[in-house]
């Protein structure tokens, strides 16, 4: 089956990146637009005075803009035109789905293991979500550590 839009959520780790270029490889070989997402988490709310902040503002949302970045060069690599790169706050299931049907994707490629840093979501949990209400076509991607 030829895809015509691929839709990929990638945390930055390196079995995210892993997912991210099977989704490319796909999205080439059958010319197809490819969106490369990530979710973060919203900011903590303000401390209160005479606290510490844990981590500084935006810091959720600047690692997902990186993650999705870095997602669209390894695209690039992979002869995918054009990627497209998103970094969107909240879970990283609705994202995703929200991600796919804005494209009208037909596929939507996650990865097996487990998500870190800025998403803060198991991607078992994410992939599981995502393949029960899911408009489309989802690749479960087998990725190791």
């Amino acid at each position: 089956m030829a895809y015509s839009s691929v839709v990929v959520g990638t945390d930055g780790s390196v079995t995210a990146e892993q997912a991210v270029r099977a989704a490319a490889g796909l999205a080439a070989g059958d010319g197809a637009g490819l969106l490369v997402v990530s979710a973060y988490a919203p900011d903590p709310p303000p401390h209160e005075a005479g606290t510490t902040a844990v981590t500084a503002p935006d810091h959720g949302r600047v690692m997902a803009e990186q993650a999705a970045a870095r997602g669209r060069v390894l695209a690039a690599e992979a002869g995918v035109d054009g990627a497209a790169a998103r970094a969107q706050e909240g879970a990283a299931s609705r994202v995703l789905l929200e991600a796919a049907l804005s494209v009208h994707a037909d596929l939507i490629v996650v990865g097996s293991q487990g998500m870190s840093g800025a998403a803060r979501f198991t991607i078992g949990s994410v992939a599981g979500a995502v393949s029960h209400e899911a408009p489309c076509d989802v690749l479960i991607f087998h990725t190791t550590g």
